[in-house]
């Protein structure tokens, strides 16, 4: 590779502040995360379309807990996952302001393949996971920025709390998308892999950690909520080029907008599970916000029952233990095989497949090579996209992902194991039988979630049944096919050390980085015209994939000119044309901002879209065009049931 590199050194810091207190506290914060457009998005790969705008805003929710002086800050992120060069910068810039230690900090994320790339701790994938290639220095600033100023905000804002934790299982909203690699498995949840029985390899777990605060009238009231489900954030269509949270905005949100009569917002941090194999069970051929919310929407709001169903069983009186473990996989003591790409990685996964190379070999699914006349070769039958001699210089060693985060916290009897591989259904079984050995012994309950592409990226880890298959899932496992037996085994270490030694961090002192770099965060320049409004609100039938929506354009300042990452455009109701009042927002499922196109003087032409809009009597409408810096709101005309007959 070459061009413009930027690098980064960092050294494990030590948190300022230590707590004594004895009881438990909380707090939350959110920020929006959402970039400007002209990011690449990552998750489709070069399948993927440069973002737009946005359709559902992407954000970054903290929930901080405290007990017996023990902390524990929860990030979660609405983007592809964790970045191990993330949490060190904001490990880095909250220092001086918090009690968090590097074990004390989770980064997960929810894995929407439509939020923006660019900021993952190796090469590879700033190269390959999005549709353009770079570090991206500029909105690594910007997310770091916004996670930090979140943590700290949650650290000072903290109340006596209460926590309870529980589980559902959750059928029909999801299908194993894999299956015939699924079935190939000495230990699988289904006897044949007929149609339907992907309704049934899924892990349904829908584990959730409900966290309560103390008001100043001296009564709990729900204050955040920690959750993980597998789910593939793949419901709407690789081609779209409108930032969106996937299935996921509506599975906090549903969550977050159900919780009501409460005297302040409920965060709702909503991460992956054990994914690896597991896609939305939306239409065939339906990709979209239709399918996505429907979908979402339903999980969220089993989410919303199972919250509501713990309400009894809080308790101040739990503790906190976490701990982090950073492996070096180029270690030759681990003994596993140079990362290789598999050819079947090129084809895509089977429900968002590559179009043509899906068909060809050597890259169509379950084209390995003789594994009997290569006994020699260490990632077994892996069909490897490039030969030995030309990976090297391609795609060194170096560029693929190597520092391994594995962290675990407790939380009473709440077990979050955090790792960054997408894990699939069995090969997460495999990971908690092992931890289920040690809580065996020591005639220990709890309820123990594994939670995928957290704290970093590390491309798949499958069994090696299925690894033996070379599926999209087994041809993207970097580290052959010990990679799940070799997981397992350094979990169950790290969580026998956990119980032994409490909280603790084993992680090198001094880190370096170096990235090629990528510029696509918008040049600022000057803006010389008018705000207006260019076109009028009209309404848009629904057709096909597409629901009904009132749109309206608008002149504004060019895009590096605007903050995409607040509020832009909200809806106003009035049922007497006199008194407005807010209805909706671009906060929500259903607000829509996107760039159309550049225009004279540094200008550039915008367009909103209100979905699902509702239709009611003389109640009537109008979009506002929010305040920013030096200029006022704008608003459009009046519209929809101001063309009703007075009288009728």
């Amino acid at each position: 590779m070459f061009g413009k590199t930027v690098s980064y050194q960092f050294q494990t810091v030590k948190p300022t502040f230590q707590h004594q207190d004895q009881g438990m506290v909380a707090g939350r914060a959110i920020r929006d995360i959402t970039p400007p457009v002209g990011m690449p998005k990552a998750g489709y790969s070069s399948n993927a379309h440069t973002g737009q705008g946005f359709r559902t805003r992407l954000k970054v929710r903290v929930v901080y807990l405290r007990a017996a002086g023990k902390p524990l800050a929860f990030v979660q992120l609405d983007a592809l996952g964790g970045s191990l060069i993330v949490r060190l910068e904001v490990l880095k810039r909250i220092a001086a302001y918090t009690d968090i230690a590097p074990e004390n900090l989770v980064l997960a994320a929810t894995h929407t393949h439509a939020g923006a790339g660019q900021y993952a701790s190796c090469n590879f994938y700033n190269r390959f996971a999005s549709n353009k290639s770079g570090f991206e220095p500029d909105y690594f600033n910007f997310l770091c920025t916004q996670i930090s100023d979140a943590i700290i905000e949650a650290y000072q804002h903290t109340r006596a709390a209460k926590v309870a934790h529980g589980s559902q299982e959750v059928w029909g909203l999801t299908r194993n998308r894999s299956l015939i690699p699924h079935h190939k498995n000495q230990q699988r949840l289904i006897k044949e892999p007929l149609n339907h029985a992907k309704f049934y390899a899924i892990n349904p777990r829908l584990s959730l950690l409900r966290i309560d605060a103390q008001h100043e009238d001296g009564q709990y009231y729900p204050l955040a909520a920690i959750s993980t489900f597998a789910i593939h954030g793949t419901g709407v269509s690789q081609h779209e080029d409108e930032y969106n949270g996937d299935v996921w905005a509506y599975i906090e949100r549903e969550l977050e907008v159900g919780v009501t009569h409460n005297p302040w917002p409920l965060v709702h941090a909503a991460v992956e599970g054990t994914h690896g194999d597991v896609a939305p069970a939306i239409r065939y051929g339906a990709a979209g916000y239709l399918e996505a919310r429907r979908v979402g929407k339903a999980i969220g709001q089993q989410a919303l029952v199972l919250f509501q169903s713990l309400s009894s069983q809080l308790s101040d009186t739990v503790n906190i233990a976490s701990a982090i473990r950073t492996l070096d996989l180029q270690d030759t003591r681990y003994k596993l095989p140079k990362p290789a790409v598999g050819a079947a990685l090129m084809a895509g996964a089977q429900e968002n497949l590559t179009p043509i190379i899906h068909r060809l070999p050597p890259f169509k699914a379950g084209l390995g090579i003789d594994k009997a006349a290569n006994t020699q070769q260490p990632h077994g039958n892996k069909n490897r996209l490039l030969p030995d001699f030309i990976r090297d210089l391609v795609l060194p060693e170096n560029e693929f992902p190597h520092l391994l985060p594995m962290q675990i916290f407790q939380v009473g009897d709440f077990v979050f194991v955090g790792l960054p591989f997408e894990i699939t259904v069995q090969a997460g079984r495999h990971i908690e039988a092992r931890i289920r050995e040690n809580l065996l012994e020591s005639e220990q309950q709890a309820l123990v979630t594994i939670s995928s592409v957290c704290n970093d990226y590390f491309g798949y880890c499958t069994t090696h049944e299925e690894y033996g298959c070379q599926y999209y899932e087994g041809g993207h496992t970097l580290y052959g096919e010990r990679s799940n037996e070799f997981l397992a085994g350094q979990v169950a270490n790290l969580w026998r050390d956990l119980q032994d030694k409490g909280n603790f961090q084993d992680q090198p002192l001094d880190w370096q980085f170096k990235f090629q770099r990528g510029n696509y965060m918008p040049v600022p320049h000057v803006a010389l015209g008018l705000r207006v409004i260019s076109q009028q609100a009209v309404y848009e039938d629904a057709q096909g994939l597409h629901e009904g929506c009132w749109k309206l354009q608008w002149q504004d300042v060019n895009a590096s000119l605007i903050q995409w990452h607040l509020p832009l455009v909200s809806v106003e109701y009035s049922d007497d044309g006199k008194v407005w009042h807010l209805l909706t927002s671009d906060e929500g499922y259903d607000v829509s901002v996107r760039y159309v196109r550049r225009l004279a003087q540094g200008m550039a032409l915008y367009e909103c879209r209100w979905f699902n809009p509702e239709f009611l009597g003389k109640r009537c409408y109008r979009f506002v065009i929010e305040a920013r810096m030096d200029s006022n709101r704008v608003y459009s005309e009046i519209f929809g049931g101001n063309i009703l007959v007075d009288g009728v």
